[in-house]
């Protein structure tokens, strides 16, 4: 099995840094707007104690998280995309002889 190039590393660090920082901020948005969405209704209709409401909201995160995926995959790979036109990697790594279909599997990797 050959080892990633360093370019690849380098793009593939950059957009799982980007990835990770996206995926928690959607999550954190999903759980706070679903709690704050669901929370009156719980509470009229349920007898039950905050803490047990509480615990019912963290677990409906998974299926916000797995909804939060595509979205911070977008969102990543755009970031990852603009920063390196506009720093001007992205003309220096095809000068260096790159293609840019080489620089893009990283994206498709992560």
């Amino acid at each position: 099995m050959m080892r990633p190039g360093l370019m690849t590393r380098y793009l593939l660090g950059r957009f799982l840094k980007a990835f990770a920082f996206m995926f928690c901020i959607i999550s954190i948005l999903a759980f706070v707007t679903d709690a704050f969405d669901s929370l009156g209704m719980l509470l009229r209709v349920s007898s039950a104690p905050f803490p047990v409401l509480l615990a019912y909201l963290w677990l409906k995160v998974p299926f916000w998280a797995i909804k939060a995926v595509p979205v911070a995959t977008l969102l990543a790979t755009l970031f990852i995309a603009t920063d390196l036109i506009r720093s001007g990697e992205w003309i220096a790594a095809q000068a260096s002889g790159f293609r840019p279909g080489e620089m893009a599997r990283p994206f498709f990797i992560g």
